[in-house]
């Protein structure tokens, strides 16, 4: 089902993993310097995050992959957040805002713009917290599917497309 989502350049059958907490360890400046060493990463890449309780398997799809921002938004309407367990389903932009990546070396953010702090999907600097909440950018419920919003990773994963 993930491989569907993506914009029609992006769908391929070979990926490959660009970053895994459990291969690189927990650190969102190892995340994102990865990510700058793949050739591919900045041309589309998909974060998958798994809860440490096994309820969920959350993430995003970047048009532009992943690296710091300083805060400033970047992306473009090709992203989407998704969700593949409690039930697979993918949120694409909803034409709403532009505030599509987002971060520096103490979060990585996906989504946001309602006026508050929430994010559709926020992964703090050691990657192993992350938080959804509903955002005007796609309009998503929290993608983690519990009333508390915020929930520890197990796994952490940039994948790229060849």
């Amino acid at each position: 089902q993930l491989w569907l989502w993506p914009p029609p350049g992006h769908r391929t059958s070979d990926a490959r993993l660009v970053f895994s907490n459990v291969v690189h360890g927990s650190s969102l400046r190892t995340l994102y310097k990865c990510c700058a060493q793949d050739p591919t990463a900045g041309r589309g890449a998909l974060l998958v995050v798994r809860s440490l309780d096994g309820s969920s398997v959350v993430g995003a799809f970047s048009s532009h992959g992943f690296a710091p921002s300083n805060g400033e938004p970047y992306g473009n309407g090709e992203c989407f957040l998704f969700t593949l367990k409690p039930e697979p389903r993918a949120y694409q932009w909803n034409k709403t805002n532009a505030i599509h990546v987002h971060g520096d070396l103490s979060y990585l953010a996906l989504g946001g713009g309602d006026g508050s702090a929430g994010y559709g999907l926020w992964l703090d600097a050691q990657v192993e917290r992350a938080r959804s909440t509903q955002c005007a950018t796609y309009a998503n419920p929290p993608l983690h599917g519990h009333a508390i919003e915020e929930f520890a990773c197990e796994t952490v994963e940039v994948w790229s497309f060849c």
